[in-house]
């Protein structure tokens, strides 16, 4: 924690391992910082010292967790329509008539009210939670960018910075500020090698996109240049204990039904590449009649008595397939999936914690922040085809402070020529990211 405390690290990437509790640290970090008079009130408006900004789904866990470990700090999440309402700002005034410590808000609605947040209310120090959302850039990154330069102190937290390829690593370090940091010209230029995608043989034109670092020579360079910024420490370091991954069998190959064997071939025959990826993708994992993945799931669950589980699957559809499996199995489960609103999908990680549902099932929203640590069995209906997420989705049961010493992970995977090469190309990636020390 004193790490983010040093001369020279006022604008700085956390990038513990998984489950290390970078959150706790943060918070405490503000909580020294508040009465050693560094975070003041800044701009025309004495609104808050420090922004918070997380996803959406993780801002109740976000009060709860500045409650439990910054119990002298006064936080306020702030609601969308509030935000500019000039009875909310009153009210918030009567209350804390000298101004408030953090203000709470997701990604989305800072970005929606950005002429709101500055300049009147500019802060001494900005939080970007998740900071791997903004690894793809775009208008969102460009809003938290802005806020990042004009703000003094900045810190962002995310245990996966790089997914795919280093500009999104660039990415994520630019939006929180990092000091020194090369112009994203020569990083882009002589940092990153290129895949050629496209010539047009008129213009000669060429569309490209980022593959791998240029050399091992430029991943040693950032590798020196985030022993600077940035901090990353394992379980060891950090002389926490985590769960262990005691998984006998990581990877299951399921071989397809008759019918999805044949749905995978009709789709492999489309000239559409992408329609023919998709189709065969999801050929292998179902066809809505016939799915032997999900007749294995079943058979795991029912392996494991009445064992907790999470259940991840990408594809929205396949969730409600999931759920009517269980039902017929008589199992007990809730869900979390991005359609669902933010109060529904709270409703149903307490259900889970609770114990009151045995299987959570969810898709991409459960990869971020959430705390499922009551749970020590996560099986995956397929892979994305990042290590990141991979890790992310491992780190909702692989926590400090588990019940469990153990914990699982089973990945379902269709047995086909498809989901073979996904695999190979996961498995490059891990190495890659390994070689920027990630």
């Amino acid at each position: 924690m004193t790490w983010l405390l040093k001369d020279g690290h006022e604008k700085a990437l956390v990038a513990d391992e998984v489950g290390l509790g970078k959150t706790a640290m943060v918070i405490e970090t503000v909580s020294r910082l508040l009465p050693a008079g560094e975070l003041p009130h800044t701009g025309r408006s004495r609104l808050a010292r420090v922004l918070w900004l997380t996803d959406a789904t993780l801002i109740p866990q976000t009060m709860a967790e500045l409650s439990r470990f910054g119990p002298r700090l006064s936080a306020v999440k702030a609601a969308r329509r509030e935000l500019e309402s000039v009875r909310w700002q009153r009210a918030l005034r009567e209350q804390y008539p000298t101004g408030f410590d953090v203000l709470v808000m997701s990604y989305d609605l800072a970005h929606s009210r950005r002429n709101f947040l500055s300049p009147a209310h500019s802060f001494s120090m900005l939080v970007l939670d998740e900071a791997g959302n903004l690894r793809g850039g775009g208008e969102q990154w460009k809003t938290v960018s802005a806020l990042a330069k004009a703000t003094p102190r900045v810190v962002g937290m995310t245990a996966t910075p790089m997914e795919n390829h280093p500009v999104e690593l660039f990415n994520v370090l630019a939006a929180i500020d990092t000091p020194d940091l090369w112009p994203r010209g020569v990083f882009e230029g002589d940092f990153v090698r290129w895949e050629i995608k496209y010539t047009d043989p008129v213009t000669g034109r060429q569309t490209r996109k980022p593959e791998d670092w240029a050399s091992a020579e430029h991943a040693a360079q950032v590798r020196d240049y985030l022993d600077q910024v940035m901090l990353r420490r394992t379980g060891k370091d950090a002389r926490l204990k985590l769960p262990k991954n005691v998984t006998e069998e990581p990877v299951i190959w399921v071989a397809p039904s008759a019918e999805q064997q044949e749905a995978y071939d009709k789709a492999a025959r489309n000239r559409n590449s992408a329609r023919a990826f998709h189709g065969q993708q999801k050929a292998g994992l179902s066809t809505g009649e016939s799915s032997a993945i999900l007749d294995k799931l079943i058979e795991l669950l029912a392996e494991r008595g009445d064992q907790q589980a999470i259940v991840f699957s990408e594809y929205r559809d396949l969730l409600t397939e999931i759920g009517e499996r269980l039902d017929a199995a008589a199992i007990t489960w809730t869900v979390v999936h991005g359609d669902a609103k933010d109060e529904k999908r709270q409703e149903a990680v307490e259900e889970f914690t609770s114990g009151a549902a045995r299987v959570l099932i969810g898709n991409v929203v459960l990869e971020r922040g959430l705390n499922l640590q009551n749970c020590n069995l996560l099986i995956s209906v397929g892979s994305s085809w990042n290590p990141a997420r991979e890790a992310q989705r491992e780190g909702r049961i692989r926590r400090a402070w588990s019940a469990h010493e153990s914990y699982e992970h089973v990945t379902l995977m269709p047995n086909t020529q498809l989901s073979e090469a996904q695999w190979t190309i996961l498995a490059k990636k891990r190495e890659s990211v390994k070689s920027a020390g990630l």
